[in-house]
């Protein structure tokens, strides 16, 4: 397919080994492999290839996508389709893969050699096709899911449950058909990428506006904070829903079947805006998560409602402080967030802080270290006895401190106790490092902060902490001021941040993952996998991507930068 494709030719149905009229196509309602609708054919073009290798791609009309905004039509082949019984054109793909795809604003002649490429591109690309009622497509595509890694570090304490790092997700409304665990996962993010828009965050998204298109994230307008409710009931009550969804209600293990419809619908509204009621749907369907069998999706729901709400209700509260009690790390941290924005002091996330946070010193010595961030002070994984931890000091840092007086902090969520955390980790540096030989210069050669552990890091740095090298492993970034990211910047000689797509813990917490786009100290690589806060505290993930590779190649320029400046 690697030329222009015309309009309305001849087409070769290979299901039944005839010609037919691409105008019997036309009007035909288009289903991917397992029956979902997809929307009708509204043109069809032919490629001028031999007639054994005919390729007919069809422009599927998705409808309106809101008021003065024109319809689009979706490409997807049809080369390989098959007409059913009842008239209309099964493709071999699913609805997602179609939806995420190539499309147009407008019908042209003919498509060009570059858009031909694109679809080809992405029909041929490792996609997946999700088996909805036990029927598979007729031409095999990789599934979508998790890959559960093997080897690498022990769980421990606040990583225990075993959490897949899901490889491709299920986009749109195809992840609530399903019950997967990498559909709870696509759930979730479907839930936090709303909510973070409905709560007027649009810059936190935009970092992950990739992911965010191929996940199909509605695009929405924020709403008023106060009580939700009565947005999503006027959703509810547009579609047809509320008594159905006020039903389901009561018995959601029972009639599953249902609230996947109902959140189907919900989510289509949210995207095309069909009846003018996107951002009510959306929130509609953030209650409609907290029917849901799977605890991530439930508390995905309960967060992103809790930044709509002026305080949390009863029932919220109850997901929130049974979510902080999870065996789930994910779970728990988007959980701890919520309810400590609410109530920082709660019972239960005493379980997550160290009020204490003192670093007793100890024999000096020229090192680097590693920096924990919120709801992790009950974690092993950065302390010596951690297998992170040992993993780092073995084949990263071998200066890794490791001494009685390692470095930690309360891990409280407030801004506030993240720049006091930042000016301890500079007076520790202070009492634990030597100077460099022959001078009087004290920093760290390499510091590796995990999420809220970047802002200590950044904080120290404001206020002098000299630091070599910043390794962030899945940064939640606090917003501050260009003059004072660049005072931040002049103590530190090179930053590498590594982090997985659409990460939901640092979207959900409403922070930045990024820094100025043009300092050339500071490099972001985006690991394969989506959606989990701790992957890069897992030795398995390091090795998969050589990241130590990439590490000790941005570290010798670090150093290299650092030592031209004492020159």
């Amino acid at each position: 397919m690697d030329h222009s494709i015309q309009r309305n030719e001849p087409a070769k149905s290979r299901k039944h080994g005839t010609k037919i009229s691409t105008e019997g196509y036309l009007g035909s309602r288009v289903v991917s492999f397992d029956g979902q609708s997809v929307g009708r054919v509204d043109f069809v073009f032919t490629g001028s290839g031999t007639e054994s290798d005919v390729v007919s791609v069809a422009a599927v009309a998705r409808h309106t996508r809101g008021p003065r905004k024109p319809s689009l039509w979706k490409l997807v082949p049809i080369h390989d389709a098959h007409i059913r019984p009842d008239g209309t054109i099964s493709v071999p793909y699913g609805r997602g893969m179609i939806l995420s795809g190539p499309e147009l604003a407008s019908a042209p002649a003919d498509l060009s050699t570059e858009m031909a490429n694109k679809i080809k591109a992405h029909f041929s690309d490792v996609h997946y096709a999700v088996d909805l009622r036990g029927s598979l497509p007729r031409k095999p595509l990789p599934a979508s899911g998790a890959v559960k890694f093997k080897g690498g570090a022990t769980r421990k304490d606040d990583r225990d449950s075993e959490e897949s790092l899901i490889s491709s997700p299920i986009p749109g409304d195809e992840a609530f058909w399903h019950s997967s665990e990498a559909a709870h996962w696509a759930q979730a993010a479907q839930l936090i990428g709303v909510g973070v828009q409905l709560s007027g965050h649009h810059n936190v998204l935009n970092e992950w506006e990739d992911d965010a298109r191929t996940l199909l994230i509605p695009r929405l307008e924020s709403l008023k904070r106060g009580d939700p409710w009565p947005q999503a009931r006027i959703a509810f009550e547009k579609l047809g829903l509320l008594e159905t969804f006020l039903s389901v209600r009561e018995e959601p293990l029972a009639r599953a079947g249902e609230l996947s419809t109902i959140q189907s619908q919900l989510w289509e509204e949210s995207y095309l805006n069909q009846n003018g009621v996107s951002s009510e749907a959306a929130t509609a369907l953030l209650y409609s998560g907290l029917l849901s069998p799977s605890e991530l999706v439930r508390i995905s729901s309960a967060s992103q409602l809790s930044w709509l709400l002026d305080d949390l209700e009863g029932d919220m509260r109850e997901h929130l402080i049974q979510g902080c009690r999870s065996d789930s790390h994910t779970v728990q941290m988007i959980s701890a967030s919520a309810l400590g924005r609410h109530e920082e002091d709660h019972e239960v996330l005493q379980n997550f802080i160290d009020p204490q946070s003192n670093c007793d010193t100890a024999e000096p010595a020229h090192t680097s270290t590693i920096v924990h961030g919120t709801w992790a002070a009950n974690g092993i994984w950065w302390r010596p006895e951690g297998d992170f931890f040992q993993f780092i000091k073995q084949h990263v840092s071998t200066d890794l401190y490791d001494g009685p007086g390692y470095f930690r902090w309360s891990a409280k969520w407030k801004k506030k106790e993240r720049r006091g955390a930042g000016f301890k980790l500079e007076q520790w540096l202070a009492a634990n490092v030597v100077p460099h030989p022959g001078t009087k210069i004290k920093e760290f050669d390499t510091v590796f902060a995990h999420s809220h552990g970047a802002n200590v890091s950044l904080s120290a740095g404001l206020v002098g902490a000299k630091i070599t090298f910043l390794v962030l492993l899945h940064p939640a970034i606090d917003r501050r001021s260009p003059r004072e990211m660049q005072l931040i910047l002049s103590n530190i000689s090179g930053v590498l941040a590594f982090f997985p797509h659409f990460d939901l813990t640092v979207l959900a917490d409403r922070s930045l993952r990024g820094f100025p786009k043009h300092d050339d100290k500071v490099t972001e690589r985006q690991i394969p996998g989506w959606f989990k806060h701790d992957a890069l505290l897992d030795p398995y993930t390091w090795h998969q991507n050589g990241l130590i590779n990439d590490l000790n190649y941005y570290r010798d320029q670090a150093r290299d930068r650092r030592r031209d400046l004492q020159i």
